[in-house]
């Protein structure tokens, strides 16, 4: 009950008569049950209203513990993601280094077997020029001598005119024509 109402039936008490004032201050002194019943629901109402702030409380000191927890782990996993890709880079550069390394052996390996290769076909060129040469100079004097015995018996067969000289004649002659 509020307390003007209080207040208006105390007046109103008062001017209706004493023994009306008496039992109605006997009333403010004394609550009735209904009064004490809705103070009761009402301390109750007030312990159930803490009660629940207190767990609303609880439940979001929780999720921030959670959320903290849960911003930790990511930071933690953020941090691993960070230095796996460190690695990962790390591992490259060594990688890059050693295959720029292993190209660059390739480079010089295959300038190497270049140059062998060049000295190799001018050593060849230069033989067979030798060989051409020789060649040349064998066949010139196969030629000559060939020349030489065709002209012997082309003298032969002057001085000497048989069958015999006429066919070496001939024979040598042809040899001779051969390389010339």
């Amino acid at each position: 009950m509020s307390h003007y109402f209080k207040i208006f039936i105390a007046v109103f008490a008062a001017i209706i008569g004493a023994n009306l004032v008496i039992s109605t201050l006997f009333s403010f002194w004394y609550k009735s049950e209904t009064d004490l019943a809705i103070e009761k629901s009402q301390k109750q109402l007030e312990m159930h209203q803490q009660a629940n702030e207190n767990r609303v409380k609880t439940i979001q000191e929780q999720q921030q513990q959670k959320y903290a927890l849960m911003s930790e782990s990511m930071k933690l996993k953020q941090q691993e993601t960070m230095r796996k890709l460190e690695l990962d880079s790390w591992e490259r550069d060594i990688q890059r280094k050693a295959y720029d390394e292993q190209r660059e052996k390739l480079k010089a390996q295959r300038k190497i077997e270049y140059q062998k290769e060049r000295e190799k076909r001018q050593l060849l060129r230069e033989k067979q020029r030798i060989q051409n040469k020789n060649k040349l100079a064998d066949q010139e004097h196969i030629r000559r001598e060939n020349q030489k015995t065709c002209q012997f018996w082309i003298e032969q067969y002057q001085e000497n005119p048989t069958a015999k000289n006429k066919s070496m004649r001939q024979s040598s002659c042809e040899r001779a024509n051969r390389y010339y």
